[in-house]
């Protein structure tokens, strides 16, 4: 019964504080999970968790009842008797206990740092421009209204010129897609080397951009030339490139001035710029060409473009001014999915700062379990030995001495715990590599420096929940304690 009402009770604080995280993890709005405004605490995680909490209290509370049972009569009056010290069976289930808390603690920690380092790593991602200060929305052309590629041509040159008019407004671009969320695969292939069908040709990322492209997204020319803004639509194709595929297919080369096979159509390298960040950041960068949208490229349409501005201005009054130029040039024209560059790198590790925001939660829970574990099992070690201990010091054990005797109990439940801990965390990182993997970014999951500073960090939380209650120990007055047992 007793242990029922103690499962009861810690079954309402758990609720509690599921409850408040859990608005928490709605407040936050990850973009990654779907229907996440449609989670909650309903009837049926209520029974689960009131089921589980008896089921709790009954199993462990049967356990030490059984015990007792076994023992027999006079055996527990003799480990209950006053002023003696808790019985062996006791004392071991009780350390049991501490060690599979310790145990557990220091893999879920050890999962948690990866995780964080991971996601450390992850912020350090070079994108190869800088979002700051970047607004994107897209804007559709319906094919009934701007049929050929001249008139959607035409269009954004309206629009790229109003806005780049505005107060606030640095720089401006159009592009078919944006940074971080792909482009088009196309053919591509180099003129005399390779396939010369572009049936056979390696398929890479092309994107179409707009001359003011690499300066408005801050994109670092590595050789070359931009495109020209005032290139004639009927001069001769050009192409800029990045560095990955600088690297690959021109590997000691200086790719400046050779041509590209696009389709059936011939572009000169006029540049190479650094590698822009294609998708996620945990992704690798590949390689990449751009060809400009001013060329009159046959067939080459532009119905759906993304405008990109860079703006010192707010995000909202900045898209406001850009849709009211954009309806002054067409009253039906619609703009939408407006989004900063900023908001899409965030979004493109919302599951990744999910998994590790809520491993490094249960990690938190798990480490002050564990240090609870250890300081109630020295503290009542303490209660139990309050005899034992004034004696020693009445017979002259001197502070310290009980300090690391008292301390010592706790202690080596822990060190055992952190050894089993720390052989399941390795064997996991074996068994689970390629898991591991897959949620880790530039961080060895068999790292020894992360397992190293975890286990010091929870052999400190465990020794200072050691510590506590043996000073109290130490700080006994023996004449106090022998009187009060007598």
């Amino acid at each position: 019964a007793e242990g029922i009402v103690l499962a009861l009770m810690g079954c309402a604080v758990g609720l509690a504080l599921a409850y408040g995280g859990l608005r928490l993890l709605v407040s936050a709005n990850p973009a990654n999970l779907p229907r996440i405004d449609q989670v909650g605490i309903d009837g049926r995680v209520l029974v689960f968790t009131l089921l589980l909490s008896l089921v709790t209290g009954v199993l462990f509370s049967m356990i030490p009842a059984l015990q007792s049972l076994r023992a027999g009569a006079t055996t527990q009056l003799k480990e209950s008797s006053r002023g003696s010290t808790t019985g062996p069976r006791r004392a071991r289930a009780q350390g049991l206990l501490v060690t599979a808390e310790v145990a557990l603690a220091l893999v879920l920690l050890i999962g948690a740092t990866l995780l964080i380092q991971s996601f450390r790593q992850l912020t350090r991602v070079d994108l190869g421009i800088n979002p700051t200060g970047l607004l994107s929305m897209q804007i559709s052309l319906p094919k009934v209204k701007y049929p050929d590629r001249d008139q959607q041509a035409l269009f954004y040159q309206q629009v790229l010129d109003r806005v780049r008019a505005l107060p606030g407004i640095d720089s401006a671009a159009v592009a078919d897609s944006l940074p971080m969320q792909g482009s088009t695969r196309a053919p591509f292939g180099i003129e005399g080397e390779g396939p010369q069908s572009w049936m056979d040709q390696p398929i890479v990322w092309m994107r179409t951009v707009s001359p003011d492209y690499f300066r408005t997204v801050q994109a670092t020319l590595l050789k070359g030339q931009e495109f020209d803004p005032h290139q004639a639509p009927n001069a001769p194709f050009t192409a800029l490139i990045n560095d990955s595929l600088a690297r690959q297919y021109f590997a000691g080369r200086d790719p400046i001035g050779r041509r590209l096979l696009v389709g059936p159509y011939k572009m000169t390298v006029v540049g190479v710029v650094h590698d822009i960040q294609q998708l996620g950041l945990d992704k690798e960068k590949t390689p990449e060409y751009f060809v400009c949208s001013q060329q009159n490229i046959k067939g080459l349409l532009m119905p759906v473009m993304r405008l990109i501005v860079r703006t010192s201005l707010p995000a909202a009054k900045a898209a406001g001014a850009v849709r009211r130029e954009v309806l002054a040039i067409d009253p039906e024209q619609p703009v939408a999915d407006v989004i900063t560059l900023e908001q899409i790198a965030a979004d493109t590790v919302t599951g990744r700062r999910m998994t590790m925001a809520l491993l490094t939660g249960f990690s938190a829970v798990a480490l002050i379990l564990c240090a609870l574990g250890i300081y109630g099992l020295v503290a009542h070690s303490v209660s139990t030995r309050r005899q034992e201990i004034g004696l020693r010091m009445a017979l002259g054990a001197q502070r310290n001495q009980v300090l690391s005797i008292v301390a010592r109990q706790g202690l080596s439940w822990v060190v055992v715990g952190l050894g089993i801990g720390l052989a399941a965390a390795v064997a996991l990182s074996f068994f689970l590599s390629r898991l591991l993997s897959t949620l880790t970014f530039s961080v060895s999951p068999r790292d020894p420096a992360y397992y190293l500073a975890t286990l010091i960090a929870l052999g400190a939380v465990a020794g200072l929940a050691c510590y506590l209650p043996a000073r109290r120990a130490a700080r006994l007055d023996p004449a106090i304690t022998l009187r009060a047992e007598v």
